[in-house]
């Protein structure tokens, strides 16, 4: 998940010493995570992965789940693909282009952030700030009924109208990845946000 329970409940004012919502806090942060994920088309913690591209005629290749560790293969229609550079936010740059193809390029590598945990053993965090803090307002509106919510009425007399863009926490979007069809073939989209973060924690 990409924000614990115990920062959750300082965000509702619930005792760390109170269980009693724990299981509901749990659920409602993991579907907070999983609709960031679902939104970015990407997945956020560190582990291996395994995607099918196709190359175009592009010099550069997207991969979805960055920052990258490791690759551990790169295989094209005629064996393994080599003479490449990477660059930052899951860019591999080649000078001579990708072999093309619809889905022909199969990537293995090692990718993402550390995520954040309430057990002491684990690693320390790297997933942005940002990202945490969007995936515990999501869990919040969830937890509280906010979520979907167009309008409120308060003490009786008055209404709170609120628009769309508003319901939805948007400090994800810089580290959301777009993969585009275009005419002639397919293009991954290096950079399908202005202000694409590097990585790390913000």
């Amino acid at each position: 998940m990409l924000a614990t329970v115990s920062r959750l409940k300082k965000m509702l004012y619930i005792p760390d010493a109170d269980s009693s919502q724990d299981d509901e806090l749990l659920f409602v942060l993991a579907a907070a995570s999983d609709a960031i994920e679902g939104h970015c088309n990407r997945e956020f913690g560190k582990g291996s992965y395994t995607e099918r591209r196709s190359g175009t005629n592009s010099k550069h290749l997207a991969l979805r789940n960055f920052p990258i560790h490791e690759i551990t293969e790169i295989t094209g229609p005629h064996g393994p693909v080599v003479g490449y550079t990477e660059l930052e936010d899951g860019i591999l740059f080649r000078q001579e282009g990708w072999p093309q193809g619809e889905y022909n390029l199969l990537t293995a590598y090692i990718g993402g952030y550390d995520l954040p945990s309430d057990d002491p053993t684990a690693n320390t965090s790297t997933l942005p700030n940002t990202l945490e803090m969007a995936c515990l307002m999501l869990a919040k509106m969830m937890h509280t009924g906010q979520w979907g919510k167009l309008s409120e009425r308060i003490d009786g007399e008055y209404t709170a109208t609120f628009q769309t863009a508003e319901r939805e926490p948007t400090c994800h979007q810089p580290y959301r990845r777009c993969v585009t069809v275009t005419f002639g073939g397919w293009d991954d989209v290096p950079r399908c946000c202005q202000n694409h973060a590097a990585g790390g924690r913000q």
